[in-house]
């Protein structure tokens, strides 16, 4: 399986010091990412469900919305994120790597297909990495 890069994990967003995260949000947003918002957003927002959880989000900077199941993990077979990531980009342009804004902004709404095969490989690997148990 190809690696999988993680995106908007930030450590904000993690109740406790113990959960895996990836950066912080607060310096994503220093400077924020040049972009429009509204494709990025909408290609995150059409990723393939990794893992589909019912816990809400809130915005953690300027409380300015509520994702229900925000936690969700979603894919397009490289990138990894959280649902309510579309939301901070919509929001507040955080930085994002320049390769899921190049395949985002060639195809918004559109992530790549994936077989079955791939998307429990991926599951499988996500569950593991983020440290959730099994069993």
């Amino acid at each position: 399986m190809p690696a999988l890069t993680y995106v908007g994990f930030y450590a904000e967003l993690v109740p406790d010091d113990t959960a895996p995260h990836h950066g912080s949000l607060r310096e994503a947003l220093s400077p924020p990412g040049d972009y429009p918002p509204e494709p990025v957003a909408a290609y995150l927002e059409a990723g393939h469900p990794v893992l589909d959880l019912t816990e809400g989000t809130r915005d953690v900077i300027g409380d300015a919305f509520h994702v229900p199941g925000g936690v969700s993990v979603l894919t397009d077979g490289t990138f990894v994120w959280r649902l309510d990531l579309a939301a901070y980009v919509r929001h507040y342009t955080p930085a994002l790597p320049g390769p899921l804004l190049t395949r985002a902004l060639a195809s918004p709404a559109a992530a790549s297909p994936l077989s079955r095969d791939a998307l429990l490989a991926i599951t499988g690997r996500v569950v593991a990495d983020l440290g959730f148990r099994t069993g």
